[in-house]
């Protein structure tokens, strides 16, 4: 080799031998362009020779030997050093081989994605979110972003330790349809698809729940609604279950086909108008003017 040159170099161009294992970085490839003349389909197939002989003791032994087309290389991060997962290539897709120096030492990366071949996959990016030098990135020092097809979902993960005050996860599991957004300080939104279920929840136990057609709303000090208009239709019912009702108006109007009162106690500090009939124990009166 020559002097200067750097050992990496490029060697030539593979056909994947056998389907990526997902935890692993390394994958079995035949070399085409010197292996041109390989018969059948490309695969990481072994074959095995046996052979016997004897030893310079008159010993007789048997040997068997395995040989195969193609070749391990391990995953090279050229440009896509972010990346966490390498790309999981598939048996018949083309990758880029490249070589260190006269060693056996052989690196891949992809260079199509096919779309009649590439399947089921699972590609996370990691940012980091050091500022100290010397530091080595982890899962609670960077940011990091996933999409897996395999595992049916999208992670979102944000870390706290360059001072930022909360941390936080986003994640959308399609295989059971579900979300969920949360912090570090317990404070999540939550949906679940098929549960038909919307649940806000703040960590200090204040939450909006929609399940299915019942809608509760919680909260241990004040709830406030502040607007122009509001409207109650309960088409059966309205309960209230209170220690004291206020109810400060400019005109209060009750339209009802009965109305009843059941207190030990009625105080009316103004005058009572009445347009018909009062009834009180033996008492039967009415307007008078």
């Amino acid at each position: 080799m020559l002097t200067g040159m750097s050992q990496l170099q490029p060697y030539g161009i593979g056909v994947v031998a056998a389907n990526k294992l997902p935890s692993s970085h390394e994958i079995e490839v035949t070399d085409l362009e010197r292996t041109p003349m390989l018969d059948g389909e490309i695969s990481d197939n072994i074959e095995t020779y046996k052979g016997s002989g004897t030893s310079n003791t008159d010993a007789s032994f048997d040997v068997e030997v395995e040989t195969t087309a193609s070749i391990k290389a391990k995953w090279l991060k050229l440009g896509c050093t972010n990346r966490v997962t390498s790309p999981d290539v598939r048996r018949g897709e083309r990758v880029a081989l490249w070589k260190f120096g006269d060693s056996d030492q052989y690196f891949w990366m992809d260079i199509e994605t096919s779309k009649k071949l590439r399947r089921l996959e699972t590609v996370v990016f990691s940012f980091s979110n050091n500022r100290k030098e010397n530091v080595e990135n982890s899962a609670d020092t960077t940011y990091y972003f996933e999409v897996s097809t395999m595992n049916k979902l999208i992670h979102l993960h944000t870390s706290k330790n360059d001072d930022e005050p909360f941390a936080y996860d986003m994640q959308l599991n399609t295989k059971d349809g579900k979300f969920t957004l949360t912090d570090d300080e317990d404070n999540f939104i939550f949906m679940d698809s098929k549960e038909k279920i919307l649940h806000l929840r703040n960590s200090l136990d204040s939450y909006l729940k929609i399940d299915k057609k019942v809608i509760t709303l919680r909260s241990d000090e004040e709830i406030i609604l502040d607007t122009n208009k509001i409207t109650f239709k309960g088409k059966s019912s309205i309960e209230s279950y209170t220690n004291t009702f206020k109810v400060a108006t400019s005109a209060y109007t009750l339209s009802s086909s009965s109305y009843q009162v059941s207190t030990p106690n009625a105080v009316f500090s103004s005058n009572v108008t009445l347009s018909g009939t009062i009834s009180a124990g033996g008492y039967r009166g009415g307007h008078h003017g």
